[in-house]
């Protein structure tokens, strides 16, 4: 028995021992898998677009090269409107096509190409051709030479990718170039939606250095590009019912492509390359923000659930920041007009209430009082209403000339007076948390003017990114610096 014990622990340590080896193996398979970043689309999409690349390399939806076209550095992407009509003759790859295309004046001629899952066929727009085998009427993009010929036109639903084919070298999108393909497809109204897939560690190279300053030490710039990897792979398919994962702006990570990169910043993917965050085992959602004002906060305070490593902690190291205190003023008449802007009708404006703050000092409810109603705005909502720039962040105060009780807004103005004179010398010092004075769930605050006092720049959940700073600098490691803002994860 006793051997057989000692087989069994062995086996046990054994298949914990193969475990953990795959760990590392598990977070560069996923790091090196390709992610979808929308560049337009929506309001944003493109009636047409311009790529460059010295080589023009078209791939499938499974990235295997169709053919490549060479000797035109400028093409136009657009819809294609026009009838097509197909011409009695098909190839049977994409290269060869091409060539006859270019070698017959076919180019001259308004012949070109037409990819669909039938294969590839010679095609024109004019009705005087010979031989016609059928006629296209469906939703179709062309790629087009910079002296405006079609080269080739393809059905929407063939989700082409168009690369450089020189590798050392990159695709241009609005003179812009990126890593990686680009692909196109038409939305609703018939504009395009402009993708750009690539590896996710070629991703990071776009959006750490977009996210935060590159001279900073390296340390910090090594959380920051975990924390931004851990995001990506956990928010892959955000975007899922536009065709992509991750859009460029803050709403996802701000992302600049090849011009945003920076050698300290690409430096410091790779040298994190392919390490995440776990808690638990599984992949954390690792947030972050630029400053915390001193205290970071707890996810349900913020979002909707309560996630146990996004817990607000005592954040000296971000004291100091740039946006320790800041200030916003909007007169009464500007606040009406966001609540109706809104469609929030409560008639005519009178007067603000603080409902809720968490334990971090941040406000959770806030409730706009109207003469025929009112309405409450919650969490990031609160920041949304005023704008992200100018509410920095819900850790904030209002100041008024006015502070009154519900039960005194009357029309007697001498009552109103001896209530606010009274409510000031009751609530003034009593009422206060870290230097913020905080008002009982019954007070409205009535003025012709609000000011808007706070702390922080962020929504203040996860890693303060002037915290990470200050501590890099003091000293702590990238895996330092996560663990203390994000309780209880893993670094590996």
């Amino acid at each position: 028995m006793k051997l057989i014990n000692k087989l069994y622990i062995i086996i046990a340590i054994t298949l914990a021992c193969l475990a953990y080896s795959q760990i590392p193996a598990f977070s560069n398979q996923l790091a090196n898998q390709n992610i979808r970043i929308g560049l337009f689309f929506n309001s944003t999409a493109l009636p047409q677009a311009q790529i460059k690349a010295s080589n023009l390399n078209i791939l499938n939806e499974n990235n295997s090269v169709l053919g490549t076209i060479f000797g035109d550095a400028s093409y136009t992407v657009s819809p294609v409107n026009k009838e097509i009509i197909l011409l009695d003759k098909t190839y049977y790859d994409l290269n060869t096509a091409l060539i006859e295309i270019q070698t017959s004046g076919g180019l001259l001629n308004n012949n070109f190409v037409y990819l669909s899952s039938d294969g590839y066929k010679m095609a024109t727009y004019s009705i005087q051709a010979d031989n016609v085998f059928s006629m296209i009427n469906s939703k179709n993009i062309g790629l087009f030479s910079s002296a405006g010929n079609p080269i080739i036109v393809y059905d929407n639903s063939m989700k082409l990718k168009f690369s450089n084919s020189d590798y050392q070298k990159h695709i241009e999108i609005q003179n812009k170039p990126y890593r990686g393909n680009i692909s196109f497809q038409l939305d609703s109204s018939n504009k395009l939606t402009v993708i750009n897939t690539l590896p996710i560690e070629d991703y990071l190279y776009g959006v750490v250095a977009k996210e935060m300053p590159a001279s900073w030490n390296k340390e910090a710039l090594k959380a920051q590009a975990i924390s931004a990897r851990n995001y990506a792979i956990k928010n892959l398919n955000k975007y899922k019912s536009l065709g992509f994962d991750l859009c460029t702006t803050q709403n996802s990570q701000v992302y600049g492509g090849v011009d945003a990169e920076h050698v300290n910043t690409n430096k410091a993917v790779d040298e994190t390359r392919g390490i995440l965050a776990y808690y638990s085992g599984n992949i954390a959602d690792l947030f972050y923000h630029s400053s915390s004002g001193g205290k970071t906060e707890n996810s349900e305070n913020i979002w909707s659930n309560a996630v146990p490593y996004l817990r607000g902690v005592e954040d000296p190291y971000s004291l100091g920041s740039p946006n320790d205190y800041w200030e916003y003023k909007i007169s009464k008449s500007e606040i009406e007009n966001l609540l109706k802007n809104k469609g929030k009708n409560i008639g005519n404006f009178l007067g603000v209430r603080i409902d809720k703050i968490s334990e971090n000092e941040r406000i959770i409810k806030l409730t706009f009082v109207g003469d025929s109603g009112e309405t409450t705005i919650e969490k990031e909502a609160i920041r949304g209403l005023f704008g992200y720039s100018n509410l920095k962040s819900n850790w904030f105060t209002i100041n008024s000339q006015n502070i009154k009780n519900t039960q005194s807004i009357v029309s007697d103005s001498y009552i109103a007076a001896l209530n606010d004179l009274q409510l000031f010398l009751n609530k003034s010092e009593s009422n206060k948390i870290n230097g913020y004075s905080n008002l009982s769930n019954n007070d409205i605050i009535t003025s012709q003017d609000y000011l808007f006092q706070g702390k922080g720049y962020g929504h203040g959940l996860g890693m303060s990114q002037y915290g990470a700073k200050k501590m890099a600098e003091q000293g702590y490691t990238f895996d330092e610096i996560l663990k203390y803002y994000f309780k209880g994860i893993d670094v590996y």
